[in-house]
């Protein structure tokens, strides 16, 4: 081999090397000016995502989930038996349900109160309301049939008043021809044409005629006021049967409401005492389920059960949720009403079914003898854990107090290292 490159001339040495046998290039500097490009497109991302992206500034504090009205617990301050019980542990019932039957004196006391205020108020429908319908149509025909005279008599005044109005021309007329014959008779007897007798008897004629117009008008007027008179005593009648009927409605009015009210006012106490009821015919009270909900505690001792033992317990199923917490002095200035909260549920992992939402629905002014600020939160989304959210359930909830960019957060940091480095 060495003697084959001995024996080349220097052109043919310098041959022997291509352009494909040259040294390959160092491609450290390219790699490291990509880098470089690189490297300021990630600091302008960063810079650009610093000032555009939003993060959340949340509180974290510990809640657990509750209810405004979580349960109805059966309880009484007095003594009762137990007669029968309808549900048990566990069972669900709906509204109106029959849950268990009760016996005692002061339940039998109340009973027959209450069943007095029923056959009051049955009573009262049944006899007075007839009676009172009686006598309103009894009235009513009264007042019709003094109205139906009125009319009667409104009919005679009319037709007293066109009679005289006729009698009166032709009564007027033989007055004023009698004078007037009277008048001529007397120059004829000055005259000597007739006698004293015939005088006499042409001025009688004149008496009777003014007499006769006289006792006509006396009777017409008399006719009259007597008619008007009869018509104002039966205006008065009906006035008085009017008052007397209306009366009589608002005394049946009246008492329909006593009575009524009594009744009421006693399945008020009952209702007050032991919950919403139905009564046996033996006197017990049969308690009824007011919602949908689950039977979670039954009595199990004696019949007898003793003042405050508790009966029985219902969950109510459409009982609304509310995530109670406590924040201390220090955060409480930040949280505010209608804030959003997530909440993270202890029993479900966010990991795998996230959380559920809501917000701040309530915040105490002043704190517990702990220093602790009560805050309630209303579940507003259950997400994915609908209907799988229960009572007393714990997690962590981060109220979102705030939003701020990237560097918003960097910058508040900053602030707060120079304000505790300069304090």
């Amino acid at each position: 081999m060495n003697t084959i490159l001995h024996d080349l001339n220097e052109t043919q040495y310098e041959d022997l090397y291509h352009v494909d046998d040259a040294p390959l290039a160092d491609l450290r500097v390219k790699a490291l000016r990509r880098m470089g490009w690189w490297a300021v497109m990630l600091v302008a991302a960063g810079i650009t995502l610093g000032f555009v992206l939003v993060l959340p500034d949340t509180i974290p504090t510990s809640f657990i989930l509750k209810s405004e009205r979580a349960e109805e617990i059966y309880r009484f301050p007095s003594t009762v038996y137990i007669e029968r019980l309808f549900v048990k542990p566990g069972q669900k019932v709906k509204t109106g349900d029959v849950l268990l039957e009760l016996s005692a004196p002061d339940i039998a006391a109340l009973t027959q109160e209450l069943a007095s205020a029923r056959a009051n108020v049955a009573t009262f429908k049944r006899f007075r309301t007839a009676s009172a319908t009686h006598e309103r149509s009894v009235i009513d025909v009264n007042i019709r049939r003094l109205r139906e005279d009125i009319a009667l008599k409104e009919s005679q005044v009319l037709m007293n008043e066109q009679k005289w109005a006729a009698e009166s021309v032709r009564l007027a007329y033989d007055v004023q021809e009698t004078a007037r014959l009277l008048t001529i008779n007397r120059q004829f007897y000055k005259d000597g044409d007739i006698s004293k007798n015939d005088l006499n008897a042409i001025e009688a004629n004149q008496v009777r005629a003014k007499s006769a117009y006289d006792v006509a008008y006396q009777n017409y007027l008399d006719t009259r006021s007597t008619l008007k008179r009869q018509m104002t005593a039966q205006q008065l009648e009906i006035k008085a049967l009017e008052n007397q009927l209306a009366k009589s409605t608002v005394d049946l009015q009246l008492e329909d409401a006593q009575l009524n009210t009594a009744l009421a006012t006693t399945r008020r106490r009952i209702e007050g005492a032991y919950g919403t009821f139905e009564m046996t015919e033996n006197n017990h009270l049969r308690l009824k389920a007011t919602r949908n909900g689950t039977v979670s505690f039954v009595f199990e001792g004696d019949k007898e059960a003793l003042a405050g033992s508790i009966l029985l317990k219902l969950i109510y199923e459409d009982a609304p949720l509310y995530a109670h917490t406590q924040v201390n002095s220090s955060q409480i200035g930040k949280i505010r009403e209608s804030q959003s909260v997530v909440l993270k549920v202890d029993a479900y992992p966010v990991y795998e079914w996230g959380p559920a939402y809501g917000t701040v629905s309530n915040v105490s002014f002043t704190p517990d003898e702990k220093g602790q600020f009560n805050v309630q939160i209303r579940v507003t989304d259950e997400a994915h854990l609908k209907r799988m959210l229960r009572i007393g359930m714990r997690g962590k909830a981060d109220v979102i107090t705030d939003e701020r960019t990237v560097f918003g957060h960097l910058f508040r940091k900053f602030r707060k290292t120079v304000s505790t480095m300069v304090d």
